[in-house]
This record gives structure tokens, C-alpha cells and sequence, in this order.
């Protein structure tokens, strides 16, 4: 008997979590690529990133991508803000969502972000002047798993960050005030985040 009831509480731990993830207007996730298109992604940028976005809710009519860019835990700006509008064939398919950081000198980088479709591809592309540092350590990262957007609601991905101090990490979930600052507090870094509308 008590090892039935540990089993009927794992399950529906379960059946809890997959419901948890299933909420919402849709779920973004890390994109599960293959090899040629991760030797894609490596060829193409320093760090980058890749997100699959599956929709719940056919109201969704645009996603709206955005890059803030940070010296030293201060906003600087926002590098890029791109919106790609979705037809009603791109709300039944999964919807990629790419960024790639490319360095072009010590004091500049350039950024493409694209949203992928059903019906084609939209990107942006845009060149940033940067401060000249000594860096000696930078780490990026994006959401551990699956994570749920909903409409109107701007959901934080992923982050980059470079520093000359001996350690970097970055957060995996960055949700409030406190943990943007947390997650900035370096010489350069970057949140990427998504928005339904």
C-alpha cells in the first residue's frame, strides 16, 4: 500500500507539472535542433540562441522580440525590437524565434534577431557600439525548460553577460525587479525577452 500511494503521488506530481506548462497562451522552450542547424548557429554568432514557440490561443496575432542592452547594471537601451505579425496557418505550427550576438571589433557587435513561420521568416538586424573592457569571463543562458507566455505579458529568455570579475553566472529565471538587477550587474549585459499581442 505505501508503495502505491508513493507512485499515485508521483503521477500526479506529474500530470500537475504538464498541466502547469500547458497554461497559458502558449509555451516557448529551447529549440531541440539538429546538428546542421547547431553548426549553423555556432558559424553564424558568439552566442546564440534559438526558441520554439507553440501557441494555445488563436488570438495571438503578432510576437514581439526585444534585446535590453546594460553597462554596469544601468539601462543603456534597447538594441532591438522586432515584431512579426501571424497569419492563421502559422498559429497551428510551431514558431521559431532566433537571436545570434556577432562581435565585429572590440568596440562593436552586431545583433540579428528573426521570427520563424509557417509562412516565411522576418529578422533584424543591428549594430552596437560597445565599451571597450579587458574581459576575462561572460556566460549566457536562456530558460531551463519550458515556460508559458500569455498575451500582453513580456517574458524574459535569456540573458548574456561579460565581465573582467573573476565570476559570472546568470539567472535562468528572471521574473522581478530584483532579479534584473542581479542579472545586469556586470560590465555588459543583455536581457532577451518575448511578448504575445
Amino acid at each position: 500500500m505505501k508503495y502505491f500511494s508513493i507512485v499515485i503521488l508521483i503521477i500526479l506530481s506529474l500530470l500537475t507539472a504538464c498541466s502547469n506548462e500547458e497554461k497559458g497562451d502558449a509555451v516557448i522552450k529551447e529549440a531541440e535542433l539538429t546538428d546542421f542547424e547547431k553548426s549553423l548557429m555556432e558559424v553564424a554568432g558568439e552566442e546564440s540562441f534559438a526558441f520554439d514557440i507553440e501557441l494555445n490561443n488563436e488570438d495571438v496575432k503578432e510576437v514581439h522580440t526585444k534585446i535590453d542592452y546594460y553597462e554596469n547594471g544601468e539601462f543603456i537601451d534597447s538594441l532591438s525590437e522586432f515584431s512579426s505579425a501571424l497569419s492563421e496557418s502559422d498559429l497551428k505550427e510551431t514558431i521559431r524565434a532566433v537571436f545570434i550576438r556577432q562581435g565585429i571589433t572590440d568596440q562593436e557587435e552586431q545583433w540579428i534577431s528573426s521570427v520563424i513561420t509557417a509562412d516565411g521568416s522576418g529578422s533584424s538586424t543591428i549594430k552596437n557600439k560597445i565599451a571597450d573592457s579587458e574581459e576575462m569571463s561572460s556566460a549566457w543562458g536562456g530558460i531551463p525548460s519550458s515556460a508559458s507566455l500569455n498575451i500582453g505579458e513580456k517574458r524574459i529568455i535569456a540573458s548574456i553577460v561579460h565581465s573582467n570579475k573573476n565570476q559570472v553566472s546568470v539567472l535562468n529565471s528572471i521574473e522581478t525587479e530584483a532579479d534584473i538587477k542581479r542579472a545586469t550587474d556586470y560590465e555588459r549585459a543583455y536581457l532577451i525577452s518575448v511578448e504575445l499581442k
